[in-house]
């Protein structure tokens, strides 16, 4: 089998962007997933989330850090599937304004958590058919940034939760810049490789961290159960070719002697 596609391995960063970013670097971890604040139209919020915007650009440049991808804030008002119209609307323009916000990043890819929170059984299709109604506006205003944007594969009690359920909302939407951000760690209600073998040609960019199989764990890579060897050869069919970012709150909370662990793990997870 050919092994076909880049390994554009990078770090979700939860703490300050500043001296940290060239210890990444130094260890080969070059890709940065930003972080958008939640700043709910207040002002004095707005203006540090520009200020966190612009800081990233710099350390970007001091460093030779790329951004490709933005994490969209996740919190209960940001949350584009609740089925109360007036709530959804203002979710839109909230999310809307993150995006405003980013732009001097020139981002290729924005990941959006479907839903925050827990959703019943019998109300996860009525949030799923919201959260279409609220991409068919937001996903065009995207396109105006050159952003697509990543829907991320979440754990049982969310809204998308499997390679159908993602199905259902990018084909119901069927507009050209949305996709998917696979979270190996999040997935559990089907295998790895069917879920590769069904939204493969949507994977816009990736979460890569390790669990037990029985719930998640954002876990260095190799620490868990995940067949890492099956996982990249699955990836090597759809020739993937973006970003591989760490969630994973070991490194972050270990930081800096973490990092260069991170770095070897990642070295030694078996490859086809």
């Amino acid at each position: 089998m050919n092994y076909n596609f880049k390994e554009r391995v990078g770090i979700s960063v939860g703490l300050k962007l500043k001296d940290t970013m060239d210890v990444f670097v130094k260890n080969g971890i070059k890709y940065l997933e930003f972080r958008a604040d939640a700043t709910d139209f207040d002002p004095e919020e707005t203006q540090k989330m520009k200020d966190k915007v612009a800081l990233a650009i710099s350390e970007k440049e001091k460093h030779g850090m790329n951004i490709w991808t933005a994490h969209l804030p996740f919190k209960p008002n940001y949350d584009m599937s609740v089925t109360d119209e007036e709530a959804r609307l203002k979710a839109v323009e909230l999310q809307k304004q993150s995006i405003e916000l980013m732009a001097p990043l020139k981002l290729k890819y924005v990941v959006l958590h479907s839903n925050a929170g827990s959703v019943e059984d019998d109300q996860k299709q009525a949030r799923r058919d919201a959260l279409k109604k609220s991409l068919a506006d937001f996903a065009p205003f995207c396109k105006k940034y050159g952003i697509s944007v990543a829907l991320e594969n979440l754990i049982p009690c969310c809204i998308t939760r499997t390679s159908a359920e993602l199905l259902d909302v990018i084909e119901a939407v069927d507009a050209d810049n949305i996709g998917v951000c696979f979270d190996v760690n999040h997935l559990f209600l089907e295998s790895h490789s069917d879920f590769i073998k069904n939204v493969g040609k949507y994977i816009l960019t990736m979460h890569t961290t390790d669990n037990d199989g029985k719930e998640e764990k954002h876990w260095l890579p190799g620490d868990g159960v995940i067949d890492w060897k099956q996982l990249f050869a699955d990836l090597s069919e759809f020739n993937y070719d973006s970003t591989m970012i760490c969630e994973c709150g070991q490194v972050l909370a270990g930081f800096p002697d973490m990092v260069p662990v991170l770095a070897e793990k990642w070295k030694a997870l078996p490859r086809p």
